[in-house]
């Protein structure tokens, strides 16, 4: 996969979502649906800081051990 390929699948990827959540927003009709929202994008937004301090742990070791 290349880099394009990589970012090409993000942007399609982050599209996906915003318009998942777009929908929802639109959708929501109670108090309680938009809470919903709220704790489905915190879950999304806590799973998403995890991957990135993974990426950013891998790529330090590599760096590391990059001479």
């Amino acid at each position: 996969m290349t880099t394009q390929d990589a970012n090409r699948q993000d942007n399609t990827e982050q599209d996906y979502h915003r318009e998942r959540v777009e929908k929802m927003i639109a959708t929501a009709k109670t108090k309680a649906e938009l809470q919903d929202l709220v704790r489905s994008l915190d879950a999304r937004n806590m799973q998403l800081q995890h991957i990135n301090r993974a990426l950013q742990h891998q790529l330090h070791q590599h760096r590391k051990d990059t001479p």
